[in-house]
């Protein structure tokens, strides 16, 4: 029967990571597709789990006494809720207004929509393994075992869900019919625990608290619990902060769409998996020294990783290269880089996947009920979890590099060593925080003296275009060429990495042609597309009646800002670009754009999403003017959806005009038809304007 309830526990960690891909889509399009917004989703995720930990963990004996029914109960809430969330999102969209012009408005805002939409369901999900280890626990004395089990379970079906969410069902079903699917297998998860009950309504119950009156005498590490769970909360906290920063790296050696996305988080999820069921081969937990030696070697193999991730970029090119994508071995080429990162991730993620079903292991005790030390112990976890993917995710990065914050992480990890020696004093002391002391002082070394990440090893210059030729006698002499050629023959004049992008800014020294990569994608080069960029602001500007007021979707390399601030009858421009590195790198440019810098009274910059902006403000333009990046790149898809055409109508002046850039390349027929559809939808008027033989402007 155990087993069967396991099976459904696998079943509700695959649901749940479903949902949450699902639901931050919803919101996604409501907030924004910036960093902020997805920090803002995921924060919330782990603020209301945290909750439900807690006051689920500490009040269940209060509940229904058979765990397993109780867990039924609550998967079978969820999937209710699922079943009518759609409809439900949709009211709270339409009668409450989450908008303001201030960065702490919006925040507030943006978090008070997501907690009412996610708050409810992501509570329950909190309550499922602290009911769950207290309902299958019947020994004390493998009461670990038990909950690795558990947690480990739930955790390879999240991997699932994160790979069947990003890959399969939202792309073939949508997004109310695949919450359709989902919400009806929790409903049938009750269902199965509600037999259950019915088969065997005495049983799960769980161990009582002990009547033992403080008999047990408390251990050591029991006695100074508080250090565990700080080493739960750094946990929480480094485990999202790094795991953003891969998400990233990623992006640029991958491009930044939706399925790296999922792959860099189910690689993630699987590692966590992996580590933390190797905790249910130790018979028993009790001495800290386990603890220390697995905190070392998460130290040491973090070390590993910030080298090999430069190499990323020759790797998964050389994947590229050997399936070439189409439509027939598109998965194929996924899968091959889904097995490279979880091969890579598989020891220094494991080794985090080990912290949770450990620590519980320490801090549980006869006198209480498990279910609350799960509680307090996760809770306080998803608390570091909730900082992590707001501080660590967003607004660290605004302030260092990604290589800096790496190496940050890397002595947050060296600084549990010191939580973990306290917990050694009757276990020869000296020899403990002697080697502690090594390591974090190894850790410093690393952080001061470790190169950083070279900018242009990740722009895709030297990756991207492979050859045949016979007298490469391996991939590594092609790869030491290409990569030669790159670095010798650019000159970088400028590079930026943030909580949304990472922008460089690359020359060649030979024609002075600058190019604008952002995360690791060329967006634009001031001679190799410069008529194409161009044509985008002439375009409209040509043809409009009148030309006042412009906005402008997406900085870029400024020319657009350039070109319209040049004409004596425009009066204001308006930027949205979320980009920081973008932003700062508009010096760069300024003589490729017409000496924009010298008109800085006639144009502003908004670094804030462009839906955000829109929905934020009141004022009308003659011309909006959207240069989106190709449609793959994730967060890219809004500026083609049906909600964001509609809000830029809106903002338009009566004979207003709005013109898109629009690549064909790497696109397939029936989407560009899509699109067209869209436009038609929204518009009375829609033309077409071929820039070149590979884009078009939607006019």
């Amino acid at each position: 029967m155990t087993s069967l309830v396991l099976l459904l526990v696998f079943l509700s960690g695959f649901s749940g990571l479903i949902y949450q891909v699902i639901w931050q889509k919803y919101l996604s399009a409501y907030l924004g597709s910036h960093a902020l917004a997805t920090s803002q989703v995921l924060a919330c995720f782990f603020l209301f789990m945290a909750l439900g930990y807690f006051v689920i963990g500490k009040y269940q004996h209060k509940l229904i006494k058979n765990k397993v029914f109780l867990y039924g109960v609550i998967e079978g809430l969820i999937g209710l809720y699922a079943l009518v969330s759609p409809d439900y999102f949709f009211w709270l969209t339409k009668n409450f207004s989450f908008y303001s012009d201030s960065l702490g408005g919006e925040l507030f805002y943006s978090l008070v929509l997501t907690g009412l939409f996610i708050g409810f369901p992501t509570l329950l999900m909190g309550g499922t393994i602290p009911v769950l280890t207290q309902g299958l626990v019947k020994k004390y004395k493998n009461s670990h075992k038990i909950h690795s089990w558990i947690y480990s379970t739930n955790t390879l079906g999240a991997f699932l869900g994160t790979l069947m969410g990003g890959f399969f069902f939202i792309e073939n079903y949508g997004l109310p019919m695949s919450l359709l699917i989902v919400g009806i297998l929790n409903i049938l998860i009750f269902v199965v625990c509600y037999a259950i009950w019915k088969a065997k309504p005495m049983e799960f119950y769980g161990l009582s608290e002990s009547s033992s009156n403080g008999e047990t005498q408390p251990s050591l590490i029991q006695l100074r619990a508080w250090s565990l769970y700080l080493i739960s909360f750094f946990s929480g906290f480094y485990v999202f902060g790094l795991e953003t920063i891969i998400i990233k790296i990623a992006g640029i050696s991958l491009g930044s769409s939706t399925y790296t996305y999922s792959i860099i988080v189910s690689s993630f999820i699987f590692a966590i998996a992996l580590g933390s069921s190797l905790v249910s081969f130790f018979k028993k937990i009790e001495s800290a020294r386990l603890l220390f030696f697995i905190q070392s070697l998460l130290l040491f193999s973090l070390i590993g990783l910030y080298y090999l991730i430069p190499k990323w970029p020759m790797i998964l090119n050389r994947v590229d290269a050997l399936i070439r994508p189409n439509v027939f071995n598109f998965n194929l080429k996924w899968y091959f880089i889904l097995l490279f990162f979880t091969f890579i991730l598989a020891i220094p993620i494991g080794l985090m996947g080990t912290n949770l079903p450990l620590l519980f292991g320490y801090l549980k005790q006869k006198e209480e009920y498990l279910s609350k030390t799960v509680g307090r112990l996760y809770a306080v976890n998803s608390i570091g979890g909730f900082l992590g993917a707001l501080l660590g995710g967003y607004y660290f990065l605004k302030w260092v590099d990604l290589d800096t914050a790496f190496k940050s992480y890397i002595i947050l990890v060296s600084s549990t060593l010191l939580l973990v020696v306290i917990l050694l004093t009757n276990e020869r002391i000296k020899y403990y925080f002697t080697t502690c002391f090594a390591l974090v002082l190894i850790a410093l070394v690393f952080f001061k003296f470790s190169s950083n990440w070279n900018p242009l090893t990740f722009t895709p210059g030297a990756f991207l275009d492979s050859t045949n030729k016979s007298t490469y006698s391996s991939y590594w002499d092609l790869y030491q060429e290409k990569r030669d050629t790159i670095l010798n023959q650019y000159k970088l004049n400028f590079s930026k990495s943030g909580p949304n992008t990472w922008a460089v800014v690359a020359q060649n020294k030979l024609n002075n042609d600058k190019l604008l990569y952002v995360n690791g994608k060329p967006d634009a080069s001031t001679k190799g597309d410069f008529i194409v960029r161009a044509m985008n602001m002439l375009i409209p500007i040509s043809i409009s009646n009148e030309i006042k007021d412009i906005f402008i979707v997406g900085l870029g390399a400024s020319l657009s800002t350039g070109i319209a601030t040049l004409f004596n009858e425009v009066e204001s421009v308006d930027v949205a670009e979320i980009s920081t590195g973008v932003v700062q790198s508009m010096p760069f440019f300024n003589k490729d754009s017409f000496n924009v810098m010298d008109r800085k009274s006639k144009f502003k910059i908004y670094q804030v999403d462009a839906y955000r902006k829109l929905k934020s403000s009141q004022k009308k333009y003659n011309l909006i003017v959207s240069e989106p990046s190709s449609l793959w790149v994730s967060g890219v898809e809004l500026l083609f959806s049906l909600e964001f055409l509609y809000e830029v109508k809106s903002h338009l002046k009566e004979k207003g005009i709005y013109t898109q850039w629009f690549p064909l390349f790497d696109m397939d027929t029936e989407t560009f038809r899509m699109i067209l559809a869209n436009f038609n939808t929204v518009f009375p008027h829609v033309t077409l304007w071929f820039t070149s033989p590979y884009t078009v402007n939607i006019v």
